[in-house]
């Protein structure tokens, strides 16, 4: 299996990947990365950011976009970008970088897509499922693997030189944008759907409905996901005691919250204290 881990990724590198005209693709739980990334480029190749749950920010040449649910951000080869440290960007994303050496069908799809600059793109939910079939294919071990993820491949950059390009980064709508706040400022609170559906008018199931559209989760899966979130940077950045961090975030002991962070992270509260620690020195 070529398949890498590392805290909050998992990946497939250069010198394991075995389909023609890919250089790397990887999968990110974005809650999981406590610090700023670094500015960087990829000198050679197309890269696409897809975004399949919750939203993040990214920098392009010192131009700010705004990446939500369902949409991919197109970055041409030697484009320097980084993703911000925003405090409430978080969720679940694809990376897939393609050679733009134009030798193969996949790269020469990819140089047309990537033509017309940095983009925000916007696709469907099976067209997230897509990604997540080539993600899984590139990490197999068959023998028809390659063939098959190429083929998908190919398919993905297909759908998104058909999709309409937008003049602007789309944005969350104010009423979204509220709930998160609230939620961020108040994490340690009894936050229940009827109480956040209260704060902006409208039913809990009409909030339902808001959240996974513009988000694809639930109020509840948000809220945990951001107890979550602000756990990881406690962890990576302070001294304070996991019991601590646990009460403070709401979580009724440091049992249930090692156990629900395990689960999110799939790496103890305490493994991950020591993997930031060792990835700091």
């Amino acid at each position: 299996m070529s398949l890498r881990r590392k805290t909050g990724t998992s990946y497939i590198p250069p010198e394991h990947c075995r389909v023609d005209g890919l250089r790397e693709i990887g999968l990110m739980n974005i809650h999981q990365q406590p610090t700023q990334e670094k500015l960087h480029a990829h000198t050679g190749a197309v890269e696409l950011l897809i975004v399949v749950q919750g939203y993040r920010h990214i920098d392009v040449l010192d131009v700010p976009y705004d990446v939500p649910h369902l949409h991919v951000l197109v970055l041409p080869p030697d484009y320097e970008h980084h993703m911000s440290g925003n405090q409430s960007a978080h969720g679940v994303l694809y990376w897939v970088q393609i050679e733009a050496d134009g030798k193969s069908p996949l790269s020469r799809h990819a140089l047309a897509l990537a033509d017309h600059g940095a983009q925000v793109l916007t696709i469907d939910e099976q067209t997230a499922t897509l990604c997540s079939n080539i993600f899984n294919e590139v990490a197999s071990d068959d023998d028809l693997a390659p063939e098959l993820a190429v083929s998908q491949l190919i398919q993905l950059l297909i759908l998104l030189r058909r999709t309409p390009r937008q003049q602007q980064t789309p944005e969350l709508p104010t009423d979204i944008v509220h709930i998160i706040d609230h939620v961020q400022t108040h994490i340690s609170d009894n936050l229940t759907p009827t109480h956040l559906a209260g704060l902006i008018g409208i039913s809990t199931s009409s909030l339902n409905k808001r959240f996974r559209k513009h988000l694809g989760c639930s109020p509840q899966a948000w809220i945990q996901d951001e107890r979550i979130r602000s756990a990881a940077q406690q962890l990576y950045h302070t001294q304070q005691s996991i019991l601590t961090i646990a009460l403070d975030l709401g979580f009724s002991s440091s049992q249930y919250f090692a156990t629900v962070f395990k689960k999110y992270m799939r790496v103890s509260p305490q493994q991950y204290r020591d993997a930031a620690q060792q990835t700091s020195v």
